[in-house]
């Protein structure tokens, strides 16, 4: 009997003829979700858990589908769940009235816009392979410390500027969206 395995990622699986294969399979996963701010393509998002859904009907946006920017200040919001891949604007308006935005969100696979900063108190670039978590900076990312207390949420391939979202990721679903 053959166990069913993961076969996205890093790795090897069995090829079929009694071999293993490394995967190199990059696809992307994207999901849909609702914007609690302004968000900019390449910020890094967590699910907004700690926040008021809209003040009158829990059901409107459902649980556990608001993002906001990823921080490692704040423990509701240091668990990446994946990057933005498209840029929301929300109005003063909708923040007070809480008119959540609809934005799509990548949370597994290569993806090409990632915002990752320098570590933090001016060290150089991560580099690559080293697992990513969140910054004290909303939306960015930094190398994964022997002090952090959160998962990392993807593995560095490309160094791009500093916070411009142009670093390479490979995204690992840490939430299993």
């Amino acid at each position: 009997m053959q166990t069913v395995r993961k076969v996205d990622g890093f790795g090897t699986r069995k090829n079929g003829s009694g071999g293993e294969v490394v995967n190199l399979n990059e696809e992307p996963r994207f999901i849909e979700l609702f914007a609690q701010e302004s968000i900019a393509k390449g910020d890094i998002v967590a699910l907004s858990i700690d926040s008021a859904i809209d003040g009158t009907d829990s059901t409107d946006y459902g649980y556990g589908n608001i993002v906001k920017k990823a921080a490692s200040g704040t423990a509701a919001i240091a668990q990446v769940a994946g990057v933005a891949a498209e840029a929301v604007t929300l109005s003063g308006d909708d923040v007070s009235n809480a008119a959540w935005k609809k934005i799509l969100i990548q949370v597994r696979g290569r993806c090409e816009f990632v915002k990752v900063a320098d570590v933090e108190g001016g060290g150089a670039s991560p580099a690559p392979g080293n697992l990513l978590i969140a910054s004290s900076t909303g939306g960015q990312a930094e190398a994964y410390a022997a002090a952090a207390v959160t998962a990392g949420f993807g593995i560095h391939l490309e160094d791009g500027t500093d916070a411009t979202a142009d670093s390479v990721v490979y995204l690992i679903n840490p939430l299993n969206l």
